[in-house]
């Protein structure tokens, strides 16, 4: 059995935009964006804004990766003109998978969950006189978040742990990569 194994694109979504040999980073932002929902991104920013805060995310999001089946720090970022606007998107040099994609958007959910912890916002008391709201504390909600964090980082280390002991055959079936840890053929 070969040591290398074509690498199958496995049911991309529909918006996966792959050109060339490149993955354009909007196909992991719109998985990520199904993911998250902030005011911030549909009510205040500019989708030139949007575009370099999901980079951002994304960027921060790569070496959590641990050991993808592609060059992973092969990228172009996005080309900015003088007046602040997006003339190219970012790309990865290479064809990913719906699984690594599905890693990458999952890692930058942890990236914006820490953002989310780490806001200054958050640390503060609010105090609300008004008997129309009700307000758990600061520090409940700190909690909920950290929470939610560590369950992403279970999830993205599973995914992983799963996307490195398997891999696709040319027929486009999912094998275990068992056979090259104990060096026999299970199938093909």
């Amino acid at each position: 059995m070969p040591d290398t194994v074509e690498k199958v694109p496995v049911a991309l979504p529909d918006d996966t935009v792959v050109e060339d040999g490149r993955t354009y980073f909007e196909s992991i932002y719109s998985v990520f964006l199904t993911k998250v929902t902030d005011e911030m991104y549909a009510e205040t920013w500019t989708e030139n804004d949007l575009i370099r805060d999901l980079e951002n995310l994304l960027i921060a999001a790569i070496p959590r990766f641990r050991f993808p089946k592609f060059k992973i720090f092969d990228f172009k970022k996005s080309v900015v003109n003088e007046e602040g606007e997006i003339v190219e998107q970012g790309y990865f040099n290479a064809v990913l998978t719906y699984e690594e994609i599905s890693i990458l958007s999952n890692l930058m959910v942890v990236e914006w969950l820490t953002r989310q912890i780490m806001t200054t916002e958050n640390t503060r008391q609010k105090v609300y006189s008004s008997s129309d709201f009700k307000v758990s504390s600061q520090a409940n909600h700190l909690d909920k978040l950290r929470k939610l964090k560590e369950s992403y980082i279970t999830e993205c280390k599973t995914e992983q742990f799963m996307y490195g002991r398997r891999r696709v055959n040319k027929e486009g079936y999912v094998k275990t990569t068992m056979s090259k840890l104990v060096g026999v053929d299970f199938d093909d």
